[in-house]
């Protein structure tokens, strides 16, 4: 018996009155890339266990110094990994995007496109939207969005050729472009998950 695989957008769709609901979050740090800035992190939570045992927590024996040490250590890595781990969340309407109780209708947003902060400067794909939704079908569901984008193989190649630096990998970023503004729909997402939502917005919406 053949099993059907799991689909997994990266982010959430979610239909809600007239419109469809997009959620998600940044990827956060793996397992890897923890053990990975551990040991970095070392010095920094050095420096803070040492001021404390020294300064206001003087009071405690210095042998507490190296639980401490280890303590901010664990949390500077916390602290990045939700950094890492924005949520995110706007809608689909009719009449155009709605985020943080803004409304941007779709014959003012000039592109959708994803950069990098680690490569400022380079878009790795960006597509023109054309105003208004096609309403295909009944319902928000079978709303499509008219939108022209780079094709998928040389975006994907673009961003590949990114490299492989720690930041970067999961420093993707969903952005449109309203007016002279560039309002950020998601940040902090990896390759994959910034592929899915480009694609999301500019041919299945």
């Amino acid at each position: 018996m053949t099993n059907a695989a799991k689909f997994d957008r990266g982010f959430q769709v979610e239909e809600q009155g007239d419109g469809l609901l997009i959620t998600g979050k940044g990827a956060g740090l793996s397992i890897g890339r923890m053990i990975l800035m551990f040991f970095p992190l070392l010095l920094p939570a050095a420096a803070i266990a040492a001021y404390l045992i020294n300064g206001p927590l003087g009071f405690l024996p210095y042998s507490t110094v190296y639980p401490l040490w280890m303590f901010f250590d664990v949390a500077l890595l916390w602290g990045i990994n939700r950094l890492k781990s924005p949520q995110f969340a706007f809608r689909l309407l009719p009449s155009g995007l709605q985020r943080e109780g803004k409304l941007y209708p779709y014959q003012e947003i000039g592109e959708i496109f994803i950069d990098n902060p680690h490569m400022k400067g380079q878009t790795f794909a960006s597509g023109g939207i054309v105003p208004g939704f096609v309403v295909a079908g009944s319902g928000p569901a079978g709303m499509t969005a008219a939108l022209s984008m780079v094709t998928a193989a040389d975006t994907t190649s673009r961003i590949i050729g990114l490299g492989a630096r720690m930041g970067a990998s999961i420093n993707y970023r969903i952005n449109m472009r309203h007016g002279n503004r560039i309002v950020r729909l998601a940040t902090s997402l990896d390759e994959n998950t910034a592929l899915s939502l480009f694609g999301f917005l500019t041919q299945d919406a």
